[in-house]
């Protein structure tokens, strides 16, 4: 497998393709890249490392706005009027940025989803409160709900997802709740 791979990583050693692989499936399992602290130079198998994962964040990157550009036209630009006001399903997006693609992954989610069958709660924050407000302009049934926070770290994002406020915020429209952020992380759930 590694040597399939060698294209995209710039080299045909299996050894090299092998340590990229894992050093790839080390960061996309959610742990944190730390570069070493100190004044000496990063051992050169960790800058090599690193390298290979920058070609890589350049290479997914470019696959997403290869399928944006695919998708969208798809999509839409009108505001979306068929939302369900209520339902037994509710779909919450946690977004606390302001997403150059927040447009595209709603409307992208809400149609995989069929948007008339589901309710949907979009949790934004202090800083991006406007730019949700413009991207959901004129959409009907959308329910927003801000949170008194810039930002939620990734323990804060988590506890708020198990929250009693986000619990009773979705019972109000449904039963069923899938979370996500969107990057379309998906977390299954029932209240």
């Amino acid at each position: 497998m590694a040597s399939e791979l060698a294209p995209l990583w710039g080299s045909d050693s299996d050894e090299d393709n092998a340590e990229a692989l894992g050093y790839y499936v080390h960061v996309a399992k959610g742990l944190r890249c730390r570069r070493l602290v100190s004044s000496a130079s990063p051992p050169p198998e960790t800058k090599t490392a690193e390298l290979r994962w920058g070609h890589l964040q350049r290479a997914s990157y470019g696959l997403w706005r290869d399928f944006i550009r695919q998708q969208r036209p798809g999509l839409g630009k009108e505001p979306l009027t068929n939302l369900a006001a209520r339902s037994k399903m509710v779909a919450v997006m946690i977004e606390m940025r302001e997403h150059e693609d927040l447009d595209f992954v709603l409307r992208q989610t809400l149609m995989q989803l069929q948007a008339d069958k589901w309710a949907f709660l979009l949790v934004h924050g202090r800083q991006n409160k406007n730019f949700v407000h413009r991207v959901t302009q004129g959409w009907q049934h959308v329910q927003l709900h801000g949170l008194n926070v810039d930002n939620l770290d990734s323990i804060a994002y988590a506890n708020f997802r198990r929250s009693e406020e986000l619990i009773s915020s979705s019972k109000i429209w449904g039963l069923r709740l899938p979370c996500f952020s969107s990057a379309t992380q998906f977390c299954s759930g029932r209240v």
